[in-house]
This record gives C-alpha cells, sequence and structure tokens, in this order.
C-alpha cells in the first residue's frame, strides 16, 4: 500500500514535470517569437531613422535650390527693371526725335 502511494505520487510528479517542462518549452518558444520581433522592429526603425535622415537632406538640399532660385528670380526682376527704364528712355528719345522731325 505504501509502496503504491510512493508509486502514485511519482506519477503525479511526473505529471507536474510534465507540466512545467511544457510551460518552460512554450515560454521559450514565446521569448524567441518575442526577440525575433523585437528584432525587426530595431531594423525597421534604424531603417525609418536612414529614410528619416535621407530626407532631411533632401528637404536642406530644396531649400538651397529654393534660395537659389529666388536669387536668380530678384536677378531677372531686376533685369527686367533695368530692360523697362532702357525702353522707356528710348521712348522717351524716339518720341523728342519725331517731335524735332516734325517741327
Amino acid at each position: 500500500d505504501a509502496m503504491q502511494d510512493k508509486i502514485k505520487y511519482l506519477n503525479e510528479l511526473e505529471e507536474k514535470l510534465a507540466k512545467v517542462t511544457n510551460e518552460r518549452d512554450q515560454a521559450l518558444a514565446d521569448n524567441k517569437l518575442l526577440r525575433e520581433q523585437v528584432d525587426d522592429l530595431t531594423t525597421r526603425l534604424q531603417r525609418s531613422e536612414t529614410e528619416k535622415q535621407a530626407l532631411k537632406d533632401r528637404v536642406l538640399q530644396l531649400e538651397e535650390e529654393l534660395k537659389e532660385a529666388r536669387a536668380e528670380i530678384a536677378r531677372l526682376n531686376k533685369l527686367v527693371d533695368e530692360l523697362t527704364q532702357q525702353n522707356s528712355s528710348l521712348t522717351q528719345q524716339l518720341h523728342a526725335a519725331n517731335c524735332d522731325v516734325n517741327a
């Protein structure tokens, strides 16, 4: 009778050990999966940081191009003003010459 109690107790211990082993194996599998997810997210974060820096660099480049374009527009506007003044002066000279011819 005592022997059967010991066998029963050992069987219960084996069942508990099997349960704990299964839980441990599941926890290890879950841990591995979580590590893989963390690694994936870390890789994605690093890629995003690289892309973010590339976009910042592109914005700086575009800002420089915009600055240059504005300077060119200002130069062209100045040239237009100068040509307009020359045109006005030439028109006045032509008008004066016509008046002289007609007089």
